[in-house]
């Protein structure tokens, strides 16, 4: 049985910030959809929902969550 998914902690200000970026249209396609993944993963979506949100595939989330946690 899969574990529930986890969910990202994002303060008021990250939040904030990332519904910002995707509301604009001059963004690199690329930066919106890591924003968009980010808040879904904060609604504590799986990583299997997320990419079919964003259109992406199970690994290319997982890969850009990981990347994520790595930097932070």
């Amino acid at each position: 049985m899969p574990k529930p998914p986890s969910k990202l902690e994002l303060n008021p200000e990250e939040l904030t910030y990332l519904e910002s970026l995707v509301r604009l249209r001059t963004i690199q396609a690329q930066t919106l959809t890591r924003a968009r993944i980010l808040l879904l993963k904060s609604k504590r979506l799986s990583i299997k929902e997320t990419a079919d949100k964003v259109g992406y595939t199970y690994r290319s989330v997982a890969l850009c969550l990981k990347n994520i946690s790595r930097a932070a």
